[in-house]
Parts: C-alpha cells; structure tokens; sequence
C-alpha cells in the first residue's frame, strides 16, 4: 500500500494545484464564504458581495458557477443557502491561513 507520509504529500499537492488553479476572484468569494457566518441564498450572497468586489453580478454568478463546478460550494437555485462543501472548506482554509 501507500505510506501515510505518501498520502500527506499527495494531499499537499493536490491542494497546492487546486489553489493554484483558482483565480483571484475566486478565492476572494471561498475567503468571504469562509468568514460569512449568516446563512443565505445564492443570489442574496452575490447581491451582498457585488458592492465590495468590484465586478458585475454576472461576474459573480459565473465565479460561484464555476466553484460549484469544481465541488467547492454548493447550492440550488433558490432554494437553499449557499455553502462551502468539505472540500471547499479544506481549501479555503488554506488560502485563508496561506
């Protein structure tokens, strides 16, 4: 089998590519996710977030569109609150802390 010291070091990888893959519009919204402790819809979160981020409400909508493609966020249109998933958590904590 693998050694623990393996699956570390692959799991270390992994989330060097993962973050160096994401866009710095992406890893803003995961930051903000990670600090938003109110529970809200999809579109009520984009609606917060478009006056600080600078950029349009399709630009948003196309950002968390493309994190919930890569499984770091999840929602349904509408009917429930935008979340991180493990995996979104995971990442985002390492782009938070570096």
């Amino acid at each position: 089998g693998i050694a623990i010291n393996s699956i570390k070091t692959i799991e270390r990888e992994f989330i060097r590519i993962v973050i160096g893959s994401l866009s710095n519009r992406q890893k803003k919204v995961l930051l903000y996710l990670v600090e938003s402790e109110e529970e809200v819809s999809a579109t009520k979160f984009i609606q917060g977030l478009m006056n600080g981020a600078g950029c349009s409400e399709s630009t948003l909508w196309n950002v968390v569109r493309c994190l919930k493609k890569r499984g770091l966020v999840d929602f349904a249109n509408g009917t429930k609150s935008i979340q991180l998933t493990v995996v979104g958590k995971i990442i985002s904590e390492k782009v938070k802390n570096g």
